[in-house]
């Protein structure tokens, strides 16, 4: 369906507008939607696709919370200062966006920060929820009070696993981290030691397992990947003092969750609670006796 809204039609009362659907329309009547015929919108949510491959740009001066799926954007410019929250779920090819009231940001699609970036914006945020392919857009923030990333690294490309490698390296201080993993075929512990680099001041720690690893099955990337290297199981600079809480899902006693477990039972000095879901155990009383014996906070399986 085609949407074309009356050029010389005025929605000054509108605060909330929601297209979603299988629409389609030009991009330049959308930017004469949003930012001329309704001047007063808080919340926008849109999910439709552009007629052609066009530019939009969404400049408004009363907008609070910015949902996007706008297939076929070719440069996004978003300017607006009192934009508090920005949900992206399909990236433009650029994107330019300048909101300095910044405080919740969800990115669901790759990020590329020589072409989409972020101006006008703060440091510091409330919550960045990233897929892996915008790991990148990390580096955006020096502190988060609350870090989401969606991560799968089902792929055997030793290059891709440096390339996450080093977009991860340095993660924004965080009070709560929750971690999505889909880490086969490579290995469990130096991803999450990488990972655990950056939890500085991190009090809750939650890590979804998901996949077939989850079940216990053994990495299958080559010899050399970088996951092997002994170099990537040191647990050098890594600090759990402030860690509190931990839960784990999808967990499977697997020899490497279980080694896992071990190292944050040993390393957070004041963690409080333990709670895994062991639902994937195919021997739950003898996994969750090990797990006891090995913890030294209160752990609930």
């Amino acid at each position: 369906m085609e949407l074309r809204p009356q050029a010389s039609g005025l929605f000054a009362a509108l605060t909330s507008l929601k297209i979603d659907g299988y629409v389609c329309m030009a991009g330049s009547d959308l930017t004469a939607l949003v930012n001329m015929q309704c001047p007063c919108l808080r919340n926008l949510n849109l999910f439709m696709t552009l007629i052609v491959i066009f530019d939009v740009f969404i400049h408004s001066n009363s907008l609070h919370t910015l949902m996007l799926c706008v297939l076929h954007t070719r440069r996004l410019e978003i300017l607006a200062p009192r934009l508090e929250e920005l949900i992206i779920t399909i990236r433009p090819m650029e994107a330019q966006i300048s909101a300095p009231k910044l405080v919740k940001v969800t990115w669901r699609d790759a990020y590329d920060p020589h072409l989409n970036r972020f101006v006008d914006v703060g440091c510091r945020i409330q919550l960045l929820e990233i897929y892996r392919q915008a790991s990148s857009l990390t580096k955006q923030f020096d502190q988060v009070d609350e870090l989401n990333m969606k991560i799968g690294l089902n792929f055997l490309d030793a290059a891709k696993y440096g390339s996450f490698l080093n977009e991860t390296s340095k993660l924004p201080k965080c009070k709560s981290f929750c971690i999505f993993l889909s880490w086969e075929p490579h290995a469990l512990v130096p991803v999450m030691l990488h990972l655990l680099r950056s939890c500085n001041d991190t009090k809750k720690l939650q890590v979804h397992l998901l996949g077939l690893s989850s079940l216990g099955v053994m990495h299958s990337c080559p010899p050399f990947c970088l996951c092997r290297s002994e170099e990537n199981r040191k647990i050098d600079g890594i600090d759990l003092s402030s860690l509190e809480v931990a839960e784990i899902t999808g967990f499977s006693g697997s020899h490497e969750q279980m080694e896992f477990v071990e190292f944050l039972s040993s390393n957070a000095g004041v963690l409080k609670r333990l709670l895994i879901n062991d639902e994937y155990c195919r021997r739950p009383k003898e996994v969750r006796e090990k797990v006891r014996s090995m913890c030294h906070v209160s752990s609930k399986c």
